[in-house]
């Protein structure tokens, strides 16, 4: 029954389908190699980071630093200086800088 059962969930993401999903729709929003700002609640959100750097080669800052994209829970409010991006995530939330509030062109 166990071997069954096995078989028929492989590579299913039951665990983290969400956050899964979300990693992979922020991977196609967000530049690899990028290095975003991450709302302090979700530091020690490890699965996340960990999927972020492992499918898309993009790391996290939670100092508060200016970075062209941020992640946060799906409920806050923006940082300062950023607009929500309009991607649309299960769990999360994406950002990302506005540019007329950071004098950018």
């Amino acid at each position: 029954m166990a071997l069954v059962l096995s078989v028929l969930l492989f590579a299913k993401p039951a665990r983290d389908a969400d956050l899964l999903a979300d990693v992979a729709t922020i991977g196609a929003s967000v530049p690899a190699g990028s290095l975003v700002d991450l709302h302090p609640d979700l530091w020690n959100e490890w699965n996340l980071q960990g999927y972020l750097m492992r499918y898309h080669a993009i790391s996290v800052d939670d100092r508060g630093n200016s970075h062209a994209w941020s992640i946060g829970p799906k409920k806050a409010l923006p940082p300062p200086g950023y607009v929500d991006s309009g991607v649309l995530l299960r769990e999360l939330a994406l950002y990302r800088a506005d540019a007329a509030s950071r004098g950018m062109k």
